[in-house]
């Protein structure tokens, strides 16, 4: 399957992060290890967000664990990315990827969907060779079964805590510098100013689109409306949106805390499809 799949008929990308785990399990108020049952709760939602959001999306990205049920409801219209790498939790993010156990590119393939990998990465980590050569394997292998590839690239502090944002900038290029030639879209960070992502534009000859972060606390919704518009002012041809399309879903809940379905709905019918439209509307505009 080809980037082709995923774009508006202008060839932007408006694409939705539904394989997100961690934030989503925290926003629900689920507990995957301590209650098992919640995993059907998890399956429900991201059929819900299939179901609703979906067809208004350039494309989606689902996992093949808890979002596989939702390609039921896939429209026709949206093209589909499927993530291959396993979750990876925050004190974790300096060992190597892991795939998703009995998961794999040919499976993507068969599913006719472009295959998506999230990776964290510093240029001076100790495994920074290494995961080079776990993203170059996997670009080959795209290659050779005929699918490409959607790089999702965080740059992370392997001595814990938060990065510098002073220090991003240039880390990202240097990541991309050693990255860009195995990958066919880039997913990225917002770079940090305008002059930084007219620099990442420069460095490509790959399309690559602003990546909104995990938690929407991080970047709250009218930032990263900002982020957009300068982006798409300096090269950039879309955004992968996840957790900031649902922020404040958490709010949604019936009198015993239990999820209220109905005004999920309502929620996601309102708040989540606005958002979308207007981010659509800054994207068509640039």
């Amino acid at each position: 399957m080809k980037l082709s799949s995923l774009q508006t008929t202008n060839a932007k990308f408006v694409l939705g992060q539904f394989d997100q785990l961690a934030a989503l399990v925290g926003l629900l108020g689920l507990d995957l290890q301590a209650h098992p049952e919640d995993a059907r709760e998890l399956i429900n939602f991201k059929n819900k967000l299939m179901q609703i959001l979906g067809s208004k999306l350039s494309g989606v990205i689902v996992d093949p664990n808890y979002g596989f049920e939702s390609l039921a409801f896939q429209p026709k219209k949206s093209g589909l990315a499927i993530r291959l790498e396993d979750i990876v939790a925050e004190n974790e993010r300096q060992q190597l990827p892991r795939i998703i156990e009995n998961w794999g590119i040919e499976q993507i393939k068969n599913n006719y969907s472009v295959a998506k990998f999230e990776l964290f990465y510093h240029p001076s980590e100790a495994e920074a060779l290494t995961k080079k050569q776990i993203v170059a394997e996997i670009y080959d292998f795209c290659k050779y079964e005929q699918i490409d590839f959607l790089l999702q690239l965080r740059i992370f502090n392997p001595m814990g805590g938060v990065l510098p944002e002073t220090e991003h900038p240039e880390l990202q290029l240097t990541a991309i510098q050693e990255l860009r030639k195995n990958c066919d879209l880039l997913a990225l960070e917002y770079p940090g100013s305008s002059l930084s992502s007219a620099t990442v534009t420069a460095e490509l000859d790959i399309p690559w689109i602003l990546l909104s972060h995990h938690e929407p606390k991080l970047e709250p919704y009218e930032l990263l409306k900002a982020h957009l518009r300068e982006t798409l002012e300096n090269g950039a041809v879309g955004i992968s949106a996840g957790s900031i399309l649902w922020a404040d879903l958490g709010k949604v809940r019936a009198a015993d805390m239990s999820l209220n379905w109905e005004q999920i709905e309502n929620f996601l019918k309102t708040s989540s499809l606005d958002r979308i439209a207007e981010l659509q509307r800054i994207i068509l505009e640039s």
